[in-house]
């Protein structure tokens, strides 16, 4: 069997390395945080002695900081000095680059890739890749219960924020029925799911809102009947707010009756950043994000590119 196959060739190069490197993509979600985090304790704690770190360059929305062991991520690491790279939630390996870190593949000894992207390169030698599973935390799940890895209620916890963050507490169309299987089996073991659900959902104030509000009152259909709306740089500083603060209004405006699809264009220094949602079977976002550098899935995708966005009566990317 294929799978079980490259699940094997994956353990036995984690129970060979002693020294591992974590790494998710930029500006890491809650997939790539919890697979990340959830990988660290799940090896850590597995009996082999070994020491995971995790790399990451961007700033971690305060909303994941009470996930065990994110105050220990690092953002600057010696990559030749480990035994082991493994990419998460990355679908190739562009996507883990950022300004202040690249790569050299041949710097890399070891490496195991680790995705749910169907655009996924299978860019390493040993790549568990599967599109069939919803997030890169799910695939970890399978991977650690099928190998005998160990998994305390920690590593759980890691595993489950994927759940509330990725289908948005089950409402998005990736939850198929392992989804619910898998958040069964964590709940049983006693994981608190209302810190979850608290920190994720609960934790907006005044400024998230009025930011919010800002979007709302920008947008409109276009003559695709695509739902645009758009926020400035300026405006997310005259709010206090970062990107990950406005992600949430994509749920809110992808529920609007009758467009194809909605999209939200943010300024951010010398870059736009595209996030498109759809809640159609007959509508595939990745032929439109696939114009420009791109990542995502069929009903979830983004982009981001280093140009000006101009707002007149409509907006357009220059």
């Amino acid at each position: 069997m294929k799978e079980q196959n490259t699940y094997e060739m994956a353990y036995n190069k984690i129970k060979e390395a002693k020294k591992i490197l974590a790494i998710w993509h930029v500006n890491p979600d809650g997939d790539s945080i919890g697979s990340c985090l959830g990988f660290k304790y799940i090896v850590e704690k597995s009996c082999f002695f070994k020491k995971v770190d995790i790399l990451c360059n961007d700033k971690i929305s305060e909303k994941y900081h009470f996930l065990p062991w994110v105050n220990k991520i690092k953002n600057n690491a010696n990559i030749w000095s480990y035994d082991l790279v493994v990419f998460l939630d990355c679908s190739d390996e562009t996507r883990a680059e950022s300004d202040n870190f690249s790569f050299d593949k041949k710097q890399l000894k070891n490496v195991i890739n680790i995705d749910h992207h169907y655009t996924n390169t299978n860019f390493w030698n040993v790549n568990i890749v599967d599109s069939t599973f919803s997030s890169a935390t799910a695939i970890l799940y399978d991977f650690a219960t099928k190998t005998g890895l160990k998994v305390d209620k920690k590593a759980w916890l890691c595993l489950l924020t994927w759940i509330y963050s990725d289908t948005l507490g089950f409402k998005n169309a990736n939850v198929l029925d392992r989804t619910y299987k898998i958040a069964w089996e964590i709940v049983k073991l006693g994981v608190d799911t209302q810190i979850i659900i608290k920190n994720l959902f609960k934790n907006n104030n005044v400024n998230k809102l009025k930011a919010w509000w800002r979007v709302l009152s920008n947008c409109f259909i276009d003559w695709n009947n695509v739902l645009n709306w758009f926020i400035s740089h300026e405006e997310m500083m005259m709010y206090w707010v970062e990107l990950w603060d406005i992600s949430p209004v994509v749920s809110i405006l992808n529920e609007c009756e009758g467009v194809n699809y909605s999209m939200l264009l943010s300024q951010n220094w010398e870059n736009i950043k595209g996030s498109l949602r759809t809640v159609r079977e007959d509508v595939d976002l990745t032929e439109v994000a696939s114009k420009y550098g791109w990542w995502g899935h069929k009903r979830a995708s983004g982009f981001t590119v280093k140009w000006k966005l101009k707002v007149k009566t409509t907006i357009s990317i220059d």
